[in-house]
């Protein structure tokens, strides 16, 4: 469950607080050592508190066919509370918005996503994911998202 909102700083520039109550997610100290081998402990009691902050700079890009092409960087800082675990996340992305009458109808997204563990592990990007997401505008307050990715820890 996540709760939180953004704030338009400037045209260009969006910035975010969220919280999210989240159940059963792994981190690497849940791979235990047994005799023979290593397993994953059972997690899905654990309750865990996540905090976000997000900074998202946002630019048209008029040159492309179109002229709705908008390249964003989404920058979010997490921090875990189960090991307190900070991670910073970069996902650029471009979307093309599908206007009618110089209202938004449609967007279809496309990002990849780069983690990087500040405090924890030992490799410079911790997983890394493509994402694919389509946004239909129902109304001027109302608006349902299809999302899809594949994410890979490494």
């Amino acid at each position: 469950m996540r709760a939180g909102a953004y704030y338009r700083l400037h045209s260009n520039l969006k910035a975010g607080v969220f919280y999210t109550l989240q159940r059963g997610a792994r981190h690497d100290d849940d791979w235990i050592d047994l005799d023979p081998g290593w397993e994953w402990l059972d997690t899905r009691g654990r309750t865990e508190h996540v905090l976000a902050l997000d900074v998202s700079p946002r630019f048209q890009l008029s040159f492309l066919p179109g002229r709705n092409w908008v390249l964003m960087l989404k920058t979010r800082y997490r921090y875990e509370t189960h090991g307190s675990e900070h991670t910073l996340i970069l996902r650029p992305g471009l979307t093309y918005f599908l206007l009618v009458d110089r209202n938004p109808v449609l967007n279809l997204s496309f990002n990849y996503g780069l983690y990087f563990p500040l405090n924890f592990g030992s490799t410079l990007i911790y997983g890394h994911a493509p994402y694919v997401t389509v946004l239909w505008h129902i109304g001027p307050s109302v608006k349902l998202e299809l999302s899809g990715t594949y994410r890979s820890v490494v």
